[in-house]
């Protein structure tokens, strides 16, 4: 479907040119835009990339995680709740909620996206398709299927009620483990790896090593 399209650099128009064109023709080029002092300009750039920013969003959360973007409601905690508990008698229809507004508001700072984007996306929690995190079954991700209907301009006309959709997996860390005991030693060294930051991290050069060897490396890697 149109949400599988290939991906384009999200601050940029990219079409074929030829030499033939007319200055009119030319395609218009959005780097490094100020959109919050030109909102024409962010219009335009919203319409003519509409097919490809839902795929820049989805890049976006497979490399950054955000596991906050569920809400759990009436006492529910993903620690005591089992994959198997999740997936029956509706719990996660009953006890958990999609945050749209957090997961508006972040890509609205990513992205640049105005009011009027945003409002055009529509949501639903693909339930049915939730599965463990391949690399860590401590989490589980939860497809949510993100929805944007085309809106025509003077570039591309689309048929009416054309839309792309992207499913985006996002995560709920820390799902109770039907094993826990069995694997409760390796949980608390996850937990402890999560914890590590940045800052957590110095490097320390010899003092025999001199500031042109220093230099030569640095220019080296």
């Amino acid at each position: 479907m149109f949400g599988s399209l290939g991906l384009v650099p999200i601050a940029s128009l990219i079409s074929c040119s030829q030499p033939s064109l007319n200055k009119k023709d030319i395609p218009e080029i959005f780097l490094n835009s100020d959109f919050n002092q030109n909102k024409d300009i962010q219009a335009k750039f919203e319409k003519y990339n509409q097919i490809h920013i839902l795929n820049e969003i989805n890049d976006y959360f497979e490399k950054i995680d955000h596991d906050d973007l569920f809400i759990f409601k009436n006492g529910a905690d993903p620690k005591n709740v089992t994959f198997d508990q999740l997936m029956k008698n509706n719990f996660l229809i009953k006890y958990m909620d999609f945050n749209q507004t957090k997961f508006k508001s972040i890509i609205e700072k990513q992205f640049q996206l105005s009011d009027d984007f945003l409002k055009r996306l529509k949501f639903s929690v693909d339930y049915n398709n939730i599965f463990y995190d391949p690399g860590n079954y401590f989490d589980i991700l939860i497809p949510v299927n993100v929805r944007l209907y085309l809106e025509n301009h003077d570039k591309a006309e689309y048929a009416k009620g054309m839309f792309i959709n992207q499913a985006i997996k996002l995560r709920v860390a820390n799902v109770k483990y039907k094993d826990k005991e069995k694997y409760s030693d390796l949980l608390n060294v996850y937990q402890k790896i999560k914890a590590i930051k940045d800052s957590d991290f110095e490097i320390q050069l010899k003092d025999s090593m001199n500031s042109k060897t220093m230099q030569d490396l640095i220019e080296k890697w």
